[in-house]
């Protein structure tokens, strides 16, 4: 019984060796642990009922407050907003050299090329080259049109045939498609410049994409440990 007893009072004062933390999640859990380590992106720590056992990993993301023993917390919600904020990891920002690449040569070489190659924007290129095929055709429409207008007439002494007249009609409609084709161009330049500015790629953790950040590691304990690997995808 002696021996019962003082076996119990080892254990707790062993336990009471270790001090207890409290790691909240953004799910509502609380694991009652004891932090070891805290780096730049994830937080190690043991079990507090297992404080000899495995090493767990949680990452920061996933991580609301840390209440520690000694009365002390500390919050992540600030690096949880940076984590999720448009400039981490400088993902959505262009540089000035880029954006004027792609504004030039969207502008001089081909339209849209420089959206698709620099800044991977696959819409707003779409878009571009979209617009100067349809100013380009209006254009060349409206010229042979204009071209098509010409009324050619014989002179009887000279037997020289001219371009003496138009086809008013004629005239009218190719001119008209020749200005709608230059406003389509002019549109299609302003939409350049404005879009090489102020474009950002979509942040792919508020998709379904790759995002290193967003695995998180665990070591189950058992006979055999074994080491579990799990994604969390954001949206």
């Amino acid at each position: 019984m002696k021996k019962t007893i003082f076996l119990f009072l080892l254990s707790f004062f062993g336990l009471a060796l270790y001090a207890q933390d409290i790691i909240v999640l953004h799910t509502g859990e609380t694991i009652e642990a004891i932090v070891q380590e805290i780096n730049t992106d994830s937080v190690r720590y043991k079990r507090y009922s297992n404080p000899n056992g495995p090493t767990y990993i949680v990452m920061k993301a996933d991580i609301v407050v840390i209440r520690y023993a000694n009365g002390d917390t500390e919050t992540f919600v600030a690096e949880n907003r940076r984590r999720t904020s448009d400039n981490y990891y400088n993902y959505n920002n262009f540089t000035t050299g880029g954006r004027v690449a792609t504004w030039a040569i969207n502008a001089f070489l081909v339209p849209g090329l420089g959206s698709y190659f620099v800044m991977q924007d696959w819409v707003g290129g779409s878009i571009m080259m979209g617009l100067s095929i349809l100013g380009l055709t209006l254009g060349t429409v409206g010229y042979f049109t204009v071209l098509d207008s010409l009324v050619y007439v014989q002179d009887d002494w000279t037997q020289d045939i001219t371009a003496e007249t138009f086809n008013k009609d004629k005239e009218s409609t190719g001119v008209a498609l020749i200005i709608a084709g230059g406003t389509v161009l002019l549109a299609n330049g302003i939409y350049n410049i404005i879009r090489s500015a102020t474009y950002t790629r979509p942040d792919p953790r508020r998709a379904s994409g790759f995002d290193p950040s967003a695995f998180s590691v665990a070591i189950i304990p058992g006979k055999e440990s074994k080491l579990a690997l799990s994604y969390t995808m954001k949206f």
